[in-house]
């Protein structure tokens, strides 16, 4: 079992329940792309949290005998959003941390648990905007 967080440019994101719902599903088809090849916003942010919070897959992943280290976190990745799966056996702290790398790099955050989206506030961090 995972928790399941998806990550996104907060500039290029609506800013109202409806339109973001509606952009959500537009990217529903979205492609497997090389961490390479995502928006710089989106880069910068992984770049940081990939090196304590390794990929399951692709050309980041971490070795086969770090697979079972609970900081792993299966990540999938298309242009402007990563979704990520979080294993209930990593810390608190993983969550803790992916979410403030987000707020200091301008990501957006979608909890699909419960609906909740959140931008980044002024000072840094996260503020729930609104639910789907």
């Amino acid at each position: 079992m995972s928790f399941d967080l998806t990550f996104f440019p907060a500039a290029a994101a609506p800013k109202n329940a409806d339109e973001f719902d509606e952009w959500l599903d537009a990217d529903d088809d979205m492609e497997m792309i090389d961490p390479k090849d995502l928006s710089e916003a989106l880069k910068v942010w992984y770049d940081q949290v990939r090196t304590k919070y390794p990929p399951l897959n692709g050309p980041d992943a971490a070795s086969e005998d770090d697979l079972d280290d609970p900081n792993v976190i299966d990540y999938f990745f298309s242009k402007d959003r990563i979704e990520t799966g979080i294993t209930s056996s990593a810390s608190q702290n993983a969550v803790e941390d992916l979410l403030a790398a987000a707020g200091k790099h301008g990501i957006g955050v979608f909890d699909p648990q419960d609906g909740s989206v959140y931008f980044p506030d002024s000072s840094g961090g996260l503020e729930k905007k609104f639910e789907l």
